[in-house]
């Protein structure tokens, strides 16, 4: 069987000794021949603890089956494994010096490889005096490693130290500075410890960390003062994100000196709102994250923000971008044409049904629906070559309408998206709204051609510029159906109007 030839680097300072029933810690980091780690891989390893020397008597043995983890590391307890041979508490520490031997299938399966043998420079004193003799008398040690290592020193005084704990989260380490033990606060992932020259902990980048890849996705919700977006952070390149968002100007591609949305320090998508942006202004955008070893920034995307939009008598209205088209965010509410000329308000039904000019009304001619709602106009003000919409912006033809709902998937699913969301204005149920496209269509029903208003709070309905012999085309949305409709009315209805930009 071909196999790909990797090596262990055995970590065998953390051997420990791990709390009752006593077993060893064991960490080996796995790499391929050429270096680079062997991440997230299955491997089985057979583990035997001699008795005597390398080639000396097998005391124990047991077998694993584990996965690396992303920097190749993988952990076990000698002890807890699949026992194949002998008993681990009933090894003999004190009896000779012991190594352990290693043998590992890199595919996970049974067919074993020899990686070598190691010698256990220091038996765990808990493993030792399990053994050992327990009378209260001082006892000569004979094992010769032992004698030879820095552990025979090890004094009470120095045992004085070893439970003073200064940290406080998972992964931090100790280190004896002359005169006292002081926390190193824990690295990230990926990251090496290096000790300096003059003995001094540090973390420092994996050899193998490279810049992160980040890319924008897109914009949308283009308004007069924000602007929504979505990125994504492709690759942490083998490091940690410390720092991910998006860098905004008005001139091309900007960095983090420029204004910027920080937004969290995980890899993968994410997405916010820009705000405070100025009216009509182009931006330049770009998504950026952050790693050890700096700062990479994406693609850029640009965009104008829209207009704040005021008609003759002063009302301002906030526009939306969907899709190439620029909406006004709310249904017109004027009183007059472009010239300043009044359009007539109509209250009586029956003044209402002959009506032959331009007229509007309040919806149940109450004035205080007017800033939620807006008006509702006959077909005769919506034409009137005065104009109705402001300077610059129209009634939309059916065939801009044909745009706008095409571009939001079709009539079968573009009532939802024009809807906006809750029940404050709508009806239970608003089935399928969620305002996708911030076009915020409120249900602010209609006037028929006797003048009877109905349907408040169950469809939203607007004239298009477009005639059908004596009738003309509409659109309108629902409160149960997620699908948006276009019908032909009579031109005395009174409908809610929404100006697009010419």
């Amino acid at each position: 069987m071909n196999r790909i030839i990797l090596s262990f680097i055995l970590i065998f300072p953390i051997l420990t000794v791990a709390q009752a029933p006593e077993k060893i810690n064991f960490q080996s980091i796995i790499r391929d021949k050429d270096g680079v780690i062997w991440s997230n891989k299955s491997v089985s390893l057979k583990i035997g603890i001699l008795e005597g020397g390398a080639n000396g008597t097998i005391s124990y043995l047991e077998s694993h089956n584990k996965t690396t983890d992303f920097s190749g590391l993988l952990s076990l307890q000698i002890g807890t494994g699949n026992v194949l041979s002998g008993s681990f508490h009933q090894i003999n520490w004190g009896n000779a010096p012991h190594f352990i031997r290693l043998e590992v299938d890199f595919e996970g399966g049974s067919q074993f490889l020899l990686l070598g043998t190691q010698l256990l420079s220091s038996v765990p004193y808990a493993l030792f005096t399990n053994v050992a003799d327990t009378t209260l008398h001082e006892k000569t040690e004979i094992d010769p490693v032992f004698n030879l290592s820095t552990a025979k020193g090890i004094s009470q005084a120095d045992t004085a130290y070893w439970n003073r704990k200064t940290g406080n989260n998972p992964g931090d380490i100790q280190v004896w500075n002359g005169s006292l033990w002081v926390n190193v606060a824990a690295g990230m992932p990926g990251q090496i410890l290096t000790i300096s020259p003059s003995g001094n902990p540090g973390w420092l980048p994996s050899l193998n960390t490279v810049l992160p890849t980040v890319s924008m996705i897109g914009l949308s919700e283009i308004s007069p003062n924000s602007i929504r977006f979505s990125a994504q952070v492709l690759s942490d390149g083998g490091g940690h994100i410390t720092s991910k968002g998006i860098v905004y100007g008005t001139q091309l591609l900007p960095t983090l000196l420029d204004q910027s949305v920080i937004n969290g320090t995980e890899a993968g998508a994410f997405e916010g709102t820009i705000t405070s942006l100025l009216p009509n202004t182009r931006y330049y955008f770009r998504a950026f994250a952050t790693n050890e070893q700096g700062t990479r920034y994406s693609n850029q995307l640009l965009e104008n923000t829209t207009s704040l939009v005021s008609d003759v008598d002063g009302n301002i209205y906030q526009s939306v971008k969907i899709g190439t088209q620029i909406w006004l965010k709310k249904n017109l509410m004027v009183t007059k044409y472009q010239n300043s000329d009044s359009i007539i308000e109509v209250i009586p039904n029956g003044l209402w049904q002959n009506l032959l000019i331009g007229g509007w009304a309040n919806i149940n001619n109450t004035a205080s629906n007017n800033e939620a709602y807006g008006k509702l106009y006959n077909w005769f003000a919506v034409t009137d070559e005065r104009k109705l919409c402001p300077l610059g912006w129209k009634i939309p033809s059916d065939d801009d309408w044909t745009i706008l709902t095409s571009y939001l998937g079709g009539l079968d699913v573009a009532g939802g998206k024009l809807k906006s969301t809750g029940i404050t204005y709508w009806q239970i149920p608003n089935a399928w709204a969620n305002n996708l496209s911030f076009f915020t269509g409120l249900p602010s029903g209609y006037r028929d051609e006797l003048g009877v208003f109905f349907g408040i709070g169950y469809y939203g309905l607007w004239w298009s510029s477009t005639s059908n012999g004596a009738e003309a085309w509409s659109r309108y949305v629902y409160n149960e159906f997620n699908y948006s409709t276009k019908e032909t009315l009579s031109k005395n209805y009174g409908l809610s109007v929404r100006c697009l930009i010419e």
